[in-house]
């Protein structure tokens, strides 16, 4: 049965498995509420781009996919799911991120091949020295890779969500990722009729509020205007009769 770890704070390094072997992650792992650590990666035209300056405040929800190489099966089998799936593409409210030691031209060349697969996804490498990978605790000390792990971060910037594999070479469930990304659009109903922070009334579900009728003044007294209703009937109404004018006692 495949293991899965989920950071939840931990820090320092710890082992997973490869090939059967246990090898070392460097670094500390980022802890659920922190704020993204700005890291600097090489984008597929060899540009060496900031994370933040580049990718952040632009109010979407953040996936970061950190996996071993492009040139294994797994590895590009779950890039081109994780890209192409109903829950990200074409959402507009998230952006995609893979990032592995493969070398630029490589990623490329990897993404030209799989265009329509991984539109939306944007493939950076961590090549040069590994930035990304030691701020995260993400990189494998023996083979100077990544190991396979998903990270999600809301429009603030704040990890929400993270997966570790045990093991580098099987793919991870994202199920548990895409109902944290479902969480992110569709929040909870705060307590007390108050939406969690940074979140509309809309947004979090609550019903539509209708504005308070002002009081108006009808011959020297206040009335509050009532809403206005619409009534159907389907009861036939029958027209009064008419009376003669001499009956009703008038025309004299």
């Amino acid at each position: 049965m495949e293991k899965i770890k989920e950071s939840m704070g931990m820090g320092g390094h710890h082992t997973v498995k490869d090939k059967g072997q246990d090898v070392n992650l460097t670094g500390s792992m980022l802890s659920r509420g922190s704020r993204l650590k700005d890291f600097t990666v090489t984008d597929m035209n060899s540009n060496n781009i900031r994370f933040s300056e580049t990718f952040l405040n632009n109010n979407k929800n953040t996936i970061i996919y950190s996996f071993p190489s492009v040139d294994t099966p797994i590895c590009s089998q779950q890039c081109c799911s994780l890209a192409s799936c109903e829950h990200i593409k074409g959402h507009p409210d998230v952006q995609v991120f893979g990032i592995s030691m493969d070398l630029p031209f490589a990623l490329a060349r990897y993404h030209r091949e799989h265009a329509h697969d991984l539109e939306g996804m944007t493939l950076l490498s961590d090549s040069i020295d590994g930035d990304f990978g030691s701020k995260y605790g993400l990189l494998i000390r023996e083979k100077r890779l990544l190991a396979r792990a998903v990270l999600l971060f809301d429009h603030d910037g704040k990890l929400v969500y993270d997966k570790i594999n045990d093991d580098v070479g099987t793919p991870i469930d994202c199920n548990e990722l895409y109902q944290h990304l479902h969480q992110l659009r569709h929040p909870v109903m705060g307590e007390h009729g108050v939406a969690p922070t940074g979140v509309t009334r809309h947004e979090a579900g609550f019903p539509q509020e209708h504005p308070v009728q002002p009081v108006q003044q009808v011959g020297g007294v206040q009335v509050q205007p009532m809403a206005a209703t619409t009534t159907t009937t389907t009861e036939k109404v029958e027209p009064l009769p008419m009376r003669p004018v001499q009956e009703a006692g008038l025309g004299h």
